[in-house]
């Protein structure tokens, strides 16, 4: 079968270890067309950050050894993960109508990119569909179908349209009118799992935690869309520990999973456009809000 292969984003910043074997994977798919992003260096590093930067991008665009366009956003100044990452989305998709987008620490199985190759094409005009995951957090499909809905997304690998991010905000507009409208009661019975959503929306909002992810996840939750989630793990997170942002204890329970692989030539999914509900309460339990002692050993990096 041949497909056609999409355009990838890569987003760097300053971790050369991770970066290069993201870009390893993309070197195996070959894409015709890369775009490079990377925010600029924060104030209290400065210079040698700088330096530490402009390193890594000359190496990435070195390392671009295959017929490719590359088009590249380097800022000049630090504009944060929030507005660096959702900023870079958007100069993508002033460019492509789809395509596939990485972070520098997520390294992908060759299935991953053929896999959201076709899963763009399919679905392109579906306009209930807003996300195609590559993570699968704990590798159960529930039939025989290789991959199926969901209402959640996961950012470590994943693809979508540019018709789907234009209905993006940081801002969570309507949040207030949406819970008191019982919106998420609606999408969710169970109450623990609306208090979930409901309070980490808000503390986003309020400025005490810096996120894009959350709002992309809002806005399905609003406009009652889905993601697509494979019924395998496609994608391995690696840049848990030093250097890292957000997730600095090296033994995070999402850390360094295993990748499967799919028969891309007989990829198939449910024909009713449906959330599994089922692996959603799974999922819930384990991504999103684990047993207690699994939270106090994450905090203690046990």
């Amino acid at each position: 079968m041949t497909i056609a292969k999409s355009p990838v984003l890569l987003l760097i910043f300053n971790r050369p270890d991770t970066t290069m074997k993201v870009l390893e994977s993309i070197r195996q798919y070959a894409p015709e067309k890369l775009y490079i992003a990377c925010d600029g260096p924060r104030l209290d590093l400065g210079d040698e950050e700088n330096v530490q930067i402009k390193k890594l991008q000359q190496a990435v665009i070195k390392g671009v050894n295959w017929p490719c366009s590359v088009r590249t956003l380097f800022r000049p100044e630090n504009l944060g993960c929030q507005h660096a990452v959702t900023q870079a989305i958007d100069w993508f998709f002033t460019h492509e109508n789809q395509g596939i987008i990485l972070e520098d620490d997520c390294v992908p199985c060759p299935d991953f990119y053929p896999y959201c190759s076709l899963l763009l094409d399919k679905y392109k005009e579906e306009s209930k569909i807003y996300h195609i995951s590559g993570d699968n957090f704990i590798n159960t499909q529930g039939n025989s179908n290789q991959y199926f809905f969901t209402r959640y997304t996961h950012g470590w690998g994943w693809a979508t349209w540019k018709r789907a991010w234009q209905e993006f905000h940081l801002d969570f507009p309507g949040l207030s009118e949406f819970i008191s409208q019982q919106g998420f009661a609606k999408l969710f019975p169970d109450t623990e799992m609306q208090q979930f959503w409901i309070r980490k929306f808000q503390q986003v909002q309020a400025g005490e935690i810096i996120a894009w992810d959350y709002q992309w996840t809002y806005t399905i939750f609003r406009k009652q869309g889905l993601s697509i989630q494979p019924g395998v793990n496609l994608v391995t997170n690696i840049g848990f520990g030093e250097g890292a942002v957000n997730m600095k204890g090296t033994r995070h329970p999402l850390g360094f999973l295993p990748t499967g692989s799919l028969d891309i030539n007989t990829l198939s999914g449910p024909s009713v456009l449906e959330p599994n509900i089922q692996h959603e309460n799974k999922e819930f339990r384990v991504a999103f809000r684990p047993p207690l002692w699994t939270r106090i050993k994450q905090k203690l990096n046990l």
